[in-house]
C-alpha cells in the first residue's frame, strides 16, 4: 500500500517527465571504495526502467535518464 500510494502521489505530481532525473549511489562500491561493477549497474538500471514500464509508461521507461554516482 504505501509503495502504490508513494508512486501515485509522484506520478500525479510530475508533469514534464523530460525534467527527471534518477541517481543512485551503490552501496557496495560506497562501503567498499570501489568502482561501480558494470553489470551491476546494468540491472539496476533495467529493473528501474522494468518499474516505470509498469507503474508510468513506455516512454518515459525508455527516454528517462538514469545514473550511477561513482564511489
Amino acid at each position: 500500500f504505501v509503495k502504490t500510494k508513494i508512486v501515485d502521489e509522484i506520478t500525479d505530481a510530475v508533469t514534464d517527465w523530460t525534467r527527471i532525473v534518477i541517481t543512485y549511489d551503490s552501496i557496495q562500491a560506497t562501503r567498499t571504495n570501489t568502482a561501480v561493477d558494470v553489470s551491476n549497474a546494468q540491472k539496476i538500471h533495467f529493473l528501474i526502467r522494468e518499474f516505470l514500464r509498469s507503474n508510468v509508461s513506455e516512454k518515459v521507461a525508455a527516454e528517462l535518464r538514469i545514473f550511477t554516482v561513482d564511489a
